[in-house]
């Protein structure tokens, strides 16, 4: 139903929604890029909702293209979504995402054997600490390496040297 390969009306809406959500949500964080007042709650519960409509519908869509370029498509889409969250500093495009990188750690891994489930988790769960743990200094990485766009004096502030 969420393939977008399949002129779904639900995918097509879910995608819409999530566009639309997510523009509101940026708008609202716009307008209050410290995150202090009203501002980036109503921003914060937009992105909540686009996260998952935008992740799903994407994720969905190469994840049912099937092995090879259909998963490949899916890893650099979660790669994308990742550099996304940063970008704007909310993490709920991460936490959409967590079930399709447990998904593909436990692909790759089977890859040279059987892994179990505690591995897959054990490894995601790295994973999620390892972002948690160094997230405002990727971020600012990040944001220092990107070029000046429109906006990006109205996201939450970085650590403009190193």
């Amino acid at each position: 139903m969420f393939d977008l390969r399949a002129g779904s009306g639900l995918a097509l809406g879910t995608l819409a929604f999530g566009l639309a959500a997510f523009a509101g949500g940026m708008w609202f964080d716009s307008r209050d890029p410290h995150r202090l007042g009203r501002y980036a709650a109503s921003g914060f519960w937009l992105h909540l909702l686009a996260a998952p409509a935008l992740v799903n519908t994407v994720a969905l869509t190469f994840y049912n293209m099937g092995p090879g370029p259909g998963y490949v498509l899916l890893a650099l889409a979660l790669a994308l979504v990742a550099l996304l969250a940063l970008v704007i500093d909310r993490r709920s495009f991460l936490t959409a995402g967590i079930g399709y990188l447990a998904f593909l750690i436990t692909l790759v891994a089977r890859q040279g054997g059987d892994l179990d489930w505690p591995w897959t988790l054990l490894i995601l769960g790295a994973i999620i600490t390892g972002l948690g743990a160094t997230w405002t200094d990727l971020r600012a990485r990040l944001m220092r390496a990107l070029p000046d766009f429109p906006g990006k004096r109205r996201l939450p502030p970085y650590t403009e040297t190193p």
